[in-house]
């Protein structure tokens, strides 16, 4: 296994970004993690030594067959590349966090409550810029 650069961030702090919810990845992100992991010359087995996940993960996040892992962000933050998510503040988080949770344990319950937000957003007043970032957001059964 390769020793990490100085600076860089070690094994235990990589693996602490690991979170329980699994962040969806892109083409573009799947392509740059392929990059950055040949340009260092590591393989997909001692990438997935330093995140702590089998070469197989590896292997099934950069082709796309896995399009969302728990371990992307300690994948980014392994080869120091942005993670696919925006940054979000600490409610912007929660906020996703219970959405992924309440859709995963009681998706009926999760679908209501989309359309009830969206229900209470027809009612108010949402600047252009608000509205534009709206449009043609599906609801969950349009996926």
């Amino acid at each position: 296994m390769r020793t990490p650069l100085p600076g860089r961030t070690t094994r235990l702090e990589i693996q602490k970004a690991v979170s329980e919810s699994e962040i969806r990845t892109t083409d573009a992100w799947r392509n740059e993690m392929r990059r950055v992991r040949k340009l260092r010359g590591w393989t997909q087995a001692e990438l997935g030594e330093i995140v702590g996940v089998e070469q197989s993960t590896i292997s099934s996040i950069e082709t796309g067959r896995m399009a969302a892992a728990a371990a992307v962000p300690a994948i980014a933050k392994a080869l120091d590349i942005p993670d696919p998510t925006p940054q979000l503040g600490v409610h912007e988080a929660l906020w996703l966090r219970y959405g992924q949770l309440l859709q995963r344990e009681h998706p009926d319950l999760f679908k209501l409550q989309i359309e009830n937000l969206r229900g209470m957003l027809d009612k108010l007043k949402i600047s252009d810029e608000g509205q534009a970032a709206l449009e043609g957001l599906p609801l969950p059964d349009e996926d």
